[in-house]
């Protein structure tokens, strides 16, 4: 094999690995991304919960209506 088909099939190696390394990269922030949202709406739930329970406390003197 010659030194340029050499270096041309390097290059071509790394190019795929920047590819593939780009992808994992996308990867992993989509899936932060729909983690985060998971958490939000888990919080959001929870606080909502909560406020519902303190106003249960408030006019019926139970946490439950």
């Amino acid at each position: 094999m010659s030194r340029e088909s050499q270096y041309q099939s390097a290059q071509a190696q790394s190019a795929a690995r920047q590819e593939q390394y780009q992808r994992d990269q996308r990867e992993r922030a989509e899936q932060a991304a729909k983690r985060q949202v998971q958490y939000d709406a888990e919080r959001r739930l929870a606080n909502e919960k909560a406020q519902l329970r303190a106003m249960c406390m408030q006019r019926y003197n139970r946490p439950d209506c």
